[in-house]
């Protein structure tokens, strides 16, 4: 009876560790994503760049126009005491509040020709931004101003000089 009770208590105990070894035990955890709001750019309107009047010389001649608005001359261009429709370009950036995004200016000139004459043309170049080359939306928005430069040839012929094309600006999140 000893030898059975011995048996059965082994036996038992051996059950009962190989249940524990082979047992199963499983979690569940959720799964989710959070859509962001898309980022989005648009020119606000009547804001487009425009350098104003500038009087052409004999030699070639730059204007910087700054985003904030303010231009300058060098060489052979002069800015007018009438200085006609001066404006940085602005756009409006949307989107995900506090998020940070990074901007793309051209890196190709754009050339602007004389709408009367088409054979006189214009290089405008070295665009800037503000903010530079980041920027953060605040409350989901933020205000991008674009200036430039203007390269004048020599006896600049008179007349309005706009792009063919349009440039264009690319916001994308960091």
């Amino acid at each position: 009876m000893k030898t059975s009770l011995s048996f059965f208590i082994i036996n038992a105990l051996f059950c009962s560790v190989f249940n524990h070894v082979q047992a199963q035990s499983s979690a569940a955890a959720d799964v989710s994503a959070t859509i962001s709001t898309p980022i989005a750019i648009e020119k606000i309107s009547g804001n487009d760049l425009n350098f104003g009047n500038i009087a052409s010389g004999k030699s070639a001649g730059l204007v910087i126009l700054n985003t904030n608005g303010v231009r300058v001359s060098e060489g052979g261009a002069t800015l007018p005491a009438s200085t006609g429709a001066v404006s940085v370009a602005e756009f409006l950036v949307t989107g995900e509040p506090l998020y940070s995004f990074s901007i793309t200016l051209p890196s190709n000139p754009i050339t602007i020709v004389n709408s009367v004459n088409p054979a006189e043309t214009m290089i405008v170049d070295r665009f800037i931004s503000s903010p530079e080359a980041t920027g953060t939306l605040p409350g989901g928005k933020q205000v991008l101003k674009i200036g430039a430069r203007l390269q004048i040839n020599p006896g600049q012929a008179p007349g309005v000089y706009i792009s063919a094309l349009p440039f264009n600006v690319t916001v994308n999140y960091n």
